[in-house]
């Protein structure tokens, strides 16, 4: 008799190539409509080479969306992790995030979860080092 294969357990947030280039295409939408820019201006899986180094060699970083807005005077670069996991970002994740955007050169970042913050990342006001919740 043969055995009964049950089918693998999902998770509560599938983790998967797909899933995360899906994650990220959602939230070029939302990032465009939240910031009144176009989202195909919006770039994903953008390397960028820090200012940091290791080992002699500067760090490389995988930046999942990146942007610019421009006006007359000034160009802002932004860039967003979108963080697709089953629990809520934690304050060293954002202290890593502030690390990255000060080695890339980049005047702001955003991390996008859809499962919130903890501790006192989820306190903190707007402008905390340079990140809101």
């Amino acid at each position: 008799m043969p055995k009964k294969v049950s089918a693998p357990k999902k998770a509560a947030v599938p983790k998967n190539i797909s899933d995360s280039q899906r994650y990220e295409e959602l939230c070029k939408v939302a990032v465009g409509k939240a910031l009144g820019i176009d989202p195909t201006t919006i770039v994903t899986k953008q390397k960028e080479e820090g200012k940091t180094f290791r080992r002699g060699k500067p760090v490389s970083h995988q930046l999942d969306l990146t942007w610019q807005v421009e006006d007359k005077l000034t160009i802002t670069k932004y860039f967003a992790d979108a963080k697709l996991h089953g629990r809520s970002v934690e304050q060293g994740f954002v202290d890593k995030i502030v690390g990255v955007r000060d080695s890339v050169g980049y005047q702001k970042a955003m991390i996008i979860s859809p499962n919130g913050f903890t501790g006192p990342v989820a306190g903190s006001g707007p402008g905390a080092a340079g990140v809101s919740p």
